[in-house]
């Protein structure tokens, strides 16, 4: 990282910051170290990977660069209710979709319509098309609608009824949603040997029916509509690890319309994977290191609207519920199992201009009870027992139904009995709150999230409590989030936020009695782009970091295409920090560099020094942070002195990552040097592979050269990986192993009959290495 001498240091890479992936590790990681001892290190980042290693779907509503709650996208009319919490759909191999939206119609006759659209983008092609049919006007008509992209399949049928005069109307429509992915995580990098030389694949697949009944009534003036949606999503995630021709055979399957039609079967389970998909009903099907998530939610979503002159003005409410199950195979007999249901209940109101623009606010809540065992399946109590808790029906003392405090929960644990071979690793609550307001305009074809997405910013306040408890000791995370997103037309989203996370320890005396100690306070800024351009990175994100933390980040030379960035700046507090900040240093230069009101700064000295608790002045400080957002962190970290050192500076880009998988993808698809026998049509798509890469490698090295948050140490592992990918190309296109009598039927063959452009390429490479 180019820095002052004496500048932040990044500190021990996470599971955010590394590049390699994440499920790989999570399998490989099983530490013995206890969950508490972990949740009471200084770091709370290494807190949370011990949480998230113990139990990868435990209270998944608290990640450390997320919002802290699902965000709920609700389409009424004739499309789904859904969850959405990413602003951009994952293409294949985990490439982000750009999208651009364009849809085009007719009237085909007076009685019915048909119309159509497209999207397309990188690594995506949509299509749509609708029909009407109708035998007369003011008649019941029917609706008829197909859509698909790269991964996913919507069907929908609708009925229509129209009152006398057309001046109002019942629509009943239901949608099947059929989606399937399949992405290559790269090869595994644990310490496992019985997994060594295996790679790491992900399968997601989503079916779901939704059912929307809506009316609408018109007057000269005023019109009034409404609707009611439910829904029920069934859904399937494993991370398995596959034999080199394994993960080839699944991961490079022919694409184009065949290759749809059968993603799309493999998604409603009619045609069965390349691989073997283990059932949590049949323990046995699970490999070693799988870790399989199946989860049912259901959905109910209700709105009205009301619009007159041209404006409209709208309020739903959303109820969402999720049981879900998550099974990691440990060993041949243990398998960890964590149970989490969930509830979230959210309410919106908005404003909208036809084709332009809206403004709204919403406010949210969720509720999660994550409950983990370890059964040793070699028992047979232990093993009716996972079959129960399957069913939803635990072992042990905890019911989900009750809201009981972590102190209650504890005792209920320490007082539990197990079905012999079943042990007990945690029970976690969570809760959280968000509301949302904000405006943004866009017109019918550009939607929030896509390519040309929106103009508009949204301010978001989220907080909440998570409690984790073995019976022995109980971690608590009180947690405040403040951020802005951007939406930003083909800029795409940007997002600026703080996130303040206080820590505490409780653990119970001889007697039983509990004794709660702070362990600690982490404050964390977090800069996000979905698709930095040109030198956008110094603007929204470099010129802040080294205007309110002080820092000497170099800015970046050189434009750069549609990077996606987040980069995160924290600081540590402890007691004896909490402590000094009732004693700051003078005020006035900080005054004027994070732009928060001196008077607001005293007043927080001033509650510090009255207030001997850590406990109560860890949450004067969430306080401050949450009403100042950024602002307040730069404060309090230019209150304690500002020093440099006392910062963590980490970043997530794709610059790297996504060349490592393309150059693992490559390998799997040509294991061996080429062959005479392969053909020639193997040697062009060995050339326009390899050449794809090799490109790839060469910019991503420049890159690394002007990469402004890069260690020495990271870049020189980058480089590493950068040479790996590069020799990887150089070996796919490699012909010097051809004899001289090979060389010459390849080279006849390439001249034969027309010759293309695309030929006369590879012939000019194949002269370029001394061919023939």
């Amino acid at each position: 990282m180019k820095v002052r001498p004496g500048g932040p240091s990044s500190g021990p890479a996470s599971e955010e910051t590394s590049e390699a992936p994440k499920a790989s590790r999570k399998a490989s990681t099983r530490s013995s170290q206890s969950l508490f001892e972990r949740a009471r290190a200084d770091d709370s980042s290494q807190a949370q990977d011990g949480i998230e290693a113990h139990a990868p779907k435990a209270g998944g509503l608290w990640r450390e660069h997320a919002p802290p709650m699902p965000k709920v996208a609700v389409r009424l009319g004739p499309v789904t209710a859904r969850w959405n919490g990413a602003s951009t759909q994952p293409g294949p191999l985990g490439a982000k979709a750009d999208r651009v939206n364009v849809n085009v119609g007719a009237n085909l006759q007076t009685q019915g319509g048909a119309s159509g659209g497209f999207i397309v983008g990188h690594d995506v092609v949509e299509a749509s098309v609708s029909q009407t049919w109708s035998s007369v006007p003011g008649a019941p008509s029917l609706t008829g609608a197909v859509a698909g992209w790269s991964h996913d399949v919507e069907l929908g049928v609708g009925l229509t009824v129209n009152t006398p005069g057309n001046s109002g109307s019942v629509s009943a429509n239901a949608f099947l949603s059929l989606d399937r992915e399949l992405t290559l995580q790269g090869e595994y990098d644990g310490d496992d040997p019985r997994l060594a030389g295996t790679h790491v694949v992900q399968l997601e697949r989503q079916v779901g029916v939704t059912g929307v009944l809506s009316f609408a009534k018109l007057a000269k003036t005023l019109g009034i509509g409404g609707g009611l949606s439910p829904s029920r999503t069934s859904s399937l995630r494993l991370v398995t690890h596959l034999a080199p021709d394994e993960a080839a055979a699944a991961v490079l399957e022919r694409g184009g319309a065949a290759g749809y039609l059968k993603n799309k079967a493999r998604a409603a389970g009619v045609v069965a994977e390349r691989f073997a998909v283990p059932n949590l009903a049949h323990p046995e099907t699970l490999r070693l290191g799988d870790e399989l998530t199946v989860s049912t939610d259901g959905a109910i979503t209700g709105g009205v609207a009301l619009g007159a002159l041209a404006l409209s003005f709208g309020a739903q409410v959303v109820l969402h519920g999720t049981f879900e199950l998550s099974a990691t195979k440990l060993d041949d007999d243990k398998i960890a199992l964590t149970v989490t249901p969930s509830d979230v209940r959210a309410v919106q109101a908005s404003v909208n201009l036809p084709l332009m623009g809206d403004a709204g606010a919403s406010r949210a809540t969720a509720t999660a009870l994550s409950q983990s065992f370890v059964f040793d399946l070699s028992q047979p109590k232990a093993k009716a027992a996972y079959l129960a808790a399957l069913e939803g029906t635990l072992p042990g003392a905890v019911l989900a139904d009750e809201d009981v405090d972590a102190v209650t929960l504890a005792q209920r644990l320490r007082g539990e009995t197990l079905p012999p071979g079943v042990t007990r690793s945690f029970a976690e609550r969570s809760k959280g709150l968000e509301r949302t307001v904000g405006a943004g305009i866009r017109f019918a074809f550009m939607q929030e999230g896509t390519a040309l997405g929106a103009l508009g910013s949204y301010w978001t306040r989220a907080s909440g409590t998570r409690e984790l408890t073995d019976g022995q000791v109980i971690a608590r995370l009180d947690t405040r989030d403040v951020s802005r997103r951007r939406e930003v037309l083909i800029s795409g989203s940007e997002t600026a936020g703080v996130r303040a996370t206080k820590r505490s320890v409780t653990t119970f005396d001889a007697k039983g009695k509990p004794h709660t100690a702070f362990d600690g306070l982490r404050l964390t800024a977090r800069y996000s782009d979905t698709k930095a351009r040109g030198l956008e990175l110094n603007r929204d994100v470099i010129s802040p970091l080294n205007g309110l933390f002080d820092l000497r980040i170099e800015p970046i030379e050189k434009k750069r295409k549609n990077q996606q960035w987040e980069v995160a700046v924290s600081r540590e507090l402890d007691a004896t920090a909490l402590a000094a900040l009732g004693r700051p240093q003078d005020l006035t230069a900080v005054e004027q560099r994070v732009q928060v009101p001196r008077k607001a700064m005293e007043k927080l000295s001033e509650h510090l020094r009255a207030e001997k608790n850590p406990m109560a002045q860890a949450d004067l400080v969430l306080d401050f942070v949450h009403k100042h957002g950024i602002n307040g962190f730069a404060a309090v970290s230019a209150m304690l002195g500002g020093a440099a050192t006392a910062l963590e500076l980490s970043r997530v880009t794709d610059a790297y990552q996504s060349v490592v998988r393309d150059a693992e993808k490559l390998a799997l698809e040509f294991p061996q040097p080429f062959a005479l026998s392969e053909g020639i049509e193997r040697l062009r798509q060995r050339y326009d592979r390899g050449n794809a890469l090799l490109d790839e490698v060469t910019e991503a090295e420049a890159f690394l050269t002007d990469d402004p948050f890069a260690q020495d140490a990271e870049r020189a592992a980058i480089a590493t990986q950068l040479e790996r990918a590069r020799a990887t190309a150089s070996e796919a296109l490699s012909v010097t192993q051809l004899t001289p009598q090979e060389r010459l039927a390849v080279s006849d063959a390439l001249g034969m009959g027309w010759v293309s452009e695309r030929d006369q390429q590879v012939r000019r490479y194949l002269e370029s290495v001394g061919f023939p």
